[in-house]
């Protein structure tokens, strides 16, 4: 049976936001949503500025940045992540 766009962007949402839970740190929230948005989002290249581009095309040189820190500044528990993105 076919999802409707909108109970898929619900969805999607709701995940994000259980998976920014796991994660604990408020001002990560929105990398971590820009992330994996880029990740489920068309394209060949899952690389840090490929994704920015597709995620915010009209901040091409802040969001690369941005998203960078949150991959590669992480502080968070891994093992909790993991748990938060099978529930």
């Amino acid at each position: 049976m076919p999802t409707s766009e909108p109970a898929r962007a619900h969805r999607f949402a709701t995940y994000v936001d259980h998976l920014a839970t796991a994660l604990g740190y408020r001002d990560r929230h929105e990398p971590l949503r820009a992330y994996v948005t880029g990740l489920c989002l068309p394209g060949e290249r899952k690389s840090i500025e490929p994704l920015a581009a597709r995620v915010d095309p009209r901040h091409i040189r802040s969001r690369p940045q941005s998203m960078h820190h949150f991959i590669a500044d992480a502080p968070w528990a891994a093992a909790a992540l993991r748990v938060a993105s099978i529930l």
